[in-house]
């Protein structure tokens, strides 16, 4: 029988409890840039997700940049902006993945035509189940036979 561990307890002792309103701010500019681009991208082939995924980048890069070398004016470090994105830099990734992907797993079915999802379905399934399982062979190949001592 396997024994689960709860590793929360280990997440809040290596981080600590986080009880601060500026954790909001990077989910209040996140929401406003996503409602943005919905807006925008309404009329574009370009995928929602995609340029979230740039914009989210972006927001990554500059912030590693300002605190990095600390050109930004007014002391970046310690803008609400900057701590929010630290915060939730150090949440549990199993919580991002459970809590977002659902979400854009469905926006992009709910955005989906059906009448050209049951035409192609026959192409869907004959590239992804191979695709699928060509994947987990070559990963599997591949984890065995590195020498990294696993």
């Amino acid at each position: 029988m396997t024994s689960f561990t709860n590793h929360t307890d280990d997440h809040d002792e290596e981080h600590g409890h986080i009880d601060s309103p500026q954790s909001l701010v990077l989910l209040v500019v996140a929401l406003f840039f996503g409602v943005l681009c919905q807006t925008v991208l309404k009329r574009t082939p370009v995928p929602y997700t995609v340029l979230l995924l740039l914009i989210g980048m972006l927001f990554g890069y500059f912030d590693y940049q300002y605190s990095r070398t600390g050109d930004y004016p007014g002391g970046y470090n310690d803008s609400a902006l900057h701590v929010s994105i630290r915060q939730w830099s150090q949440i549990n990734p199993h919580l991002v993945l459970y809590a977002f992907l659902p979400v854009l797993i469905f926006e992009s079915a709910f955005n989906c035509n059906w009448h050209i999802f049951r035409r192609e379905l026959g192409q869907i399934l004959l590239l992804a189940v191979p695709g699928v399982v060509i994947c987990t062979v070559l990963t599997a190949t591949f984890i065995r036979y590195l020498p990294l001592g696993i």
